[in-house]
């Protein structure tokens, strides 16, 4: 048996214990969690250690895809300006692009992440994937504004999805966007079944130029669909959020997650809160900082229970991918708490990606990873921009 002690240790499921004790096999499954402060008796041979631990990390949106256009992307010009830079720069050597996934890859295990939600447009990152000691379910991203071509753009994405199901990868079919789909298309996506685990990951509010498009059908969304030659002929403003304009056609038993949510406002989150299940909302900060400096109103959503993950996004949009930067960033802006952050990277991640009854606690049998985040504060407690996590199992 393996022994740690840490200033604080975080079970997830219940609430930090100062000096917790974790004992696990070689292999890191969970064996026992104790509170020192009610047993009577000495254990043995334990390694101690300052700081925290807790589980492994779950990043629920990544573009593993985009690793080679780190430091690529001019920062703070908008989404729209984003965009049409990292189209223009995204094609380049096959080999360039696969050393910068199996760097991505490993920086990630070394950071304490144990699983990864991906975005996929290609193959290319699959065979590193069935290699890697990280757990990938891909997304294979679908885009398609014109009906006509909408049962095109679905097969084309079935037949990746069969690709990555081969190689035993998890994956499944995801729209975009809600903006970046035909209604027809949203609904073949929706409707398909798959093999579990069922889930979707859409961008969503990641800058008001939904809004506009939605309500109005106006702003840099129409002159982007242009640039790219997209028939957006057939899209009709709702005058709607386009959570409340599609949520009707969103299937309730598939576990949803929404990206960025930058914009997100008070009526949407009310509107979830009552018509919406099986929904989760991703926060990518750095990412938001990187490219239009806007972050959303996270202490509003925690206020309306909002099941809140973490993503890195890409590395053309971000410094590295290291969720504990995400929550550093967090707990410095908006003052949370360690153990609300740490649910949001742990547990919250592994029920959306249905994968609590392994990851996300230090609970009895699971084999959750063991992350060790050092350089905290004086009263440990908080996190510091000096902190580093690092995986002991």
């Amino acid at each position: 048996m393996l022994k740690f002690k840490a200033d604080i240790l975080f079970p997830i499921n219940s609430p930090p214990i100062p000096d917790g004790i974790l004992i696990t096999d070689y292999s890191g499954k969970i064996y026992d969690v104790i509170n020192p402060s009610q047993i009577d008796y000495n254990i043995p041979d334990i390694r101690t250690l300052n700081g925290f631990l807790c589980p492994g990390f779950i990043n629920t949106h990544a573009h593993t895809e985009l690793s080679h256009l780190a430091k690529q992307i001019t920062p703070s010009k908008g989404l729209n300006s984003f965009i049409l830079e990292l189209q223009d720069k995204r094609k380049i050597n096959r080999e360039q692009i696969l050393d910068a996934i199996r760097k991505a890859d490993e920086s990630m295990l070394k950071n304490g992440i144990v699983a990864v939600a991906d975005v996929c447009n290609s193959d290319i990152s699959f065979k590193i994937k069935t290699e890697s000691k990280l757990y990938y379910h891909n997304f294979i991203e679908l885009f398609g504004s014109d009906q006509n071509n909408a049962d095109n753009v679905f097969e084309k994405g079935c037949s990746l999805l069969n690709d990555a199901k081969k190689l035993g990868l998890s994956a499944s079919v995801t729209p975009h966007s809600f903006y970046a789909a035909s209604s027809k298309l949203l609904k073949l996506i929706f409707k398909h079944t798959g093999n579990e685990p069922r889930l979707l990951s859409l961008h969503h509010l990641e800058s008001d130029e939904e809004l506009s498009f939605y309500y109005n059908k106006s702003g840099p969304i129409i002159s982007r669909m242009n640039y790219f030659n997209v028939d957006i002929s057939g899209f009709k403003p709702s005058q709607k959020t386009p959570l409340q304009t599609h949520a009707h056609i969103l299937p309730p038993d598939v576990n949803k997650l929404l990206v960025h949510n930058t914009f997100i406002a008070e009526t949407d989150l009310g509107f979830a809160q009552n018509e919406l299940i099986n929904l989760w909302w991703c926060l990518c900060p750095n990412s938001n900082l990187y490219i239009d400096y806007k972050l959303p109103d996270v202490p509003l959503m925690l206020n309306y229970n909002c099941k809140l993950t973490i993503g890195t996004d890409s590395l053309a949009s971000n410094t590295q991918l290291n969720v504990l930067y995400e929550l550093i960033t967090l707990q410095k802006l908006f003052k949370l708490s360690t153990q609300a952050l740490l649910e949001m990277v742990t547990i919250n991640g592994a029920q959306y990606m249905k994968l609590d009854n392994n990851l996300g606690s230090f609970e009895k049998n699971k084999t959750p990873g063991i992350v060790h985040i050092t350089k905290v504060n004086s009263q440990n407690t908080l996190l510091t921009e000096n902190s580093k996590a690092s995986r002991l199992l």
